[in-house]
């Protein structure tokens, strides 16, 4: 499955221009226009021009990792994992597209995308993106069970780093055992992943997190995990 936002800014940096030309070059990619070649060069290319840009504005000692933008989408196009049926949470902006293009280059998903996006969307949907090489929009994933929920493309970074911060405030434990129990039932029975549900949370029980989330509720106030 391969996904691209059709929009991003790096440190408040309009990137307008260069991600629409990205946004055609991975369109001919898709269409089997363009050959994965073609399309990695592109993206470098804007790469290299974002670092130009962005030095010419004095902005040339940021770090690295404020152009993933340019590798993630990259990535995504070239379809080298099916990244949105591997992520725990997704949060997608509103422009965003989903696909899953193999066949229109006479082969099929070979990284699992036919596997995760099944057990994601169902089988009618799947075979449809699979067969056909169609993309869906953000609107559609969303319905179809793909995206946890959407968000307009300016407000992406700050959505995602606030579901962030909502999780990390949560007590790790209780994340991680929730996190398993749910990838459980994907491999598993309903009776089965219900008794793993069942030792899980008797589990929980022996955490300090508990008891102090626990008395929190009963006080009616915050509570202060310690996360260990």
């Amino acid at each position: 499955m391969s996904s691209t936002p059709l929009g991003s800014t790096v440190l408040g940096y309009p990137r307008i221009g260069p991600d629409r030309e990205l946004k055609r070059a991975v369109e001919r990619y898709w269409a089997g226009t363009a050959t994965a070649a073609e399309l990695a060069k592109t993206a470098e290319a804007l790469r290299a021009q974002t670092w130009t840009e962005l030095a010419a504005a004095g902005l040339g000692s940021v770090p690295g990792n404020t152009f993933s933008y340019y590798d993630q989408v990259l990535d995504a196009a070239l379809v080298v994992g099916a990244v949105p049926e591997r992520c725990d949470l997704l949060i997608a902006a509103d422009s965003a597209v989903f696909g899953q293009p193999e066949i229109k280059l006479g082969v099929i998903p070979g990284i699992g995308g036919s596997q995760r996006l099944t057990r994601a969307v169902g089988k009618a949907k799947a075979m449809d993106l699979c067969l056909t090489g169609r993309t869906m929009d953000a609107v559609e994933a969303e319905r179809a069970g793909l995206v946890s929920r959407l968000v307009p493309a300016a407000d992406l970074l700050t959505e995602a780093l606030r579901v962030a911060a909502t999780i990390a405030a949560m007590s790790t434990p209780a994340a991680i055992m929730a996190k398993e129990a749910v990838n459980r039932s994907f491999e598993t029975s309903l009776a089965e992943g219900v008794r793993f549900e069942r030792r899980l949370f008797h589990a929980t029980f022996a955490t300090a997190d508990q008891k102090e989330g626990m008395a929190a509720f009963l006080e009616k106030r915050p509570p202060v995990f310690r996360r260990d």
